[in-house]
């Protein structure tokens, strides 16, 4: 779409207000409409400008009646996992959430990034998740150090979903090469769909490390402790259990 045809900020507002109303569950607790155009509102200015791969986030704090609270808006390429992994790191900051909306929209974008245009269901253009949390107040310390988290589990996210299929590969070839029959089966079945792998690295005796997929490349940098690598390698060492693996290097299954 030419940058003159862009929707009117108006246009764009109330369609996304709409998909919003359209994604709420029966067990949502109700948006009024000055609610609804309020998220909408703080949805599209942070869906506004997004670079390609990357998620936008907005952290913002809000007085309600006689209680303070925090309102976030999080807009990434549509993948799985995202509202789980979203919800789960903002409980580690002891933030209960209130309200969660959870549409997922076709947008149009120009080449710099800037939103152009919320095609709706029957269009062809990519589609974004663009997420609206209400969580209990928090400071601005509190505030800064939840985006930079959520930043690096959104990057965990797109690390796994995109290595998915080198990860069930790998564990495939971990399968093949595993001297333990019962062993092998049981990675073939995992791999065939029975587990939600997130991570894959090879570690060797001597502490180097290769073949990191998914979150081993992104913010999982320690999966264990170096003492707990050298016990697993002094066990692999042992010769009464020479038999359980015919290689020295230890791979990590997350």
């Amino acid at each position: 779409m030419a940058a003159d045809h862009r929707q009117s900020e108006a246009d764009l507002l109330q369609q996304l207000a709409t998909r919003m109303r359209e994604s709420l569950l029966p067990v949502d607790r109700p948006f009024d409409e000055s609610e609804i155009e309020a998220a909408a509102s703080l949805v599209l200015e942070t869906a506004e400008q997004r670079r390609p791969g990357e998620p936008a986030i907005a952290i913002t704090s809000v007085e309600s009646g006689t209680r303070s609270k925090l309102r976030l808006a999080l807009v990434n390429d549509d993948m799985p996992f995202l509202v789980d992994s979203i919800s789960a790191q903002v409980a580690e900051f002891g933030l209960s959430i209130d309200r969660l909306v959870h549409p997922v929209l076709r947008v149009e974008r120009d080449a710099q990034g800037k939103l152009e245009d919320l095609p709706g269901k029957g269009g062809n253009a990519p589609r974004e998740s663009m997420i609206f949390l209400e969580t209990d107040h928090a400071d601005d310390e509190v505030q800064g150090a939840l985006e930079q988290a959520l930043i690096a589990t959104l990057a965990d996210v797109r690390a796994a979903v995109a290595d998915w299929e080198a990860m069930r590969k790998a564990m495939q070839h971990d399968a093949s090469n595993l001297a333990d029959k019962e062993g092998s089966a049981l990675l073939d079945w995992l791999s065939g769909g029975m587990l939600t792998q997130l991570g894959h690295l090879v570690r060797h005796a001597d502490g180097r490390e290769e073949n990191t997929l998914g979150i081993c490349r992104a913010s999982a940098r320690e999966i264990l402790a170096d003492q707990s690598y050298a016990r697993a390698f002094d066990w692999f060492d042992d010769p009464a259990n020479a038999t359980a693996r015919m290689t020295k290097s230890l791979t990590e299954i997350l």
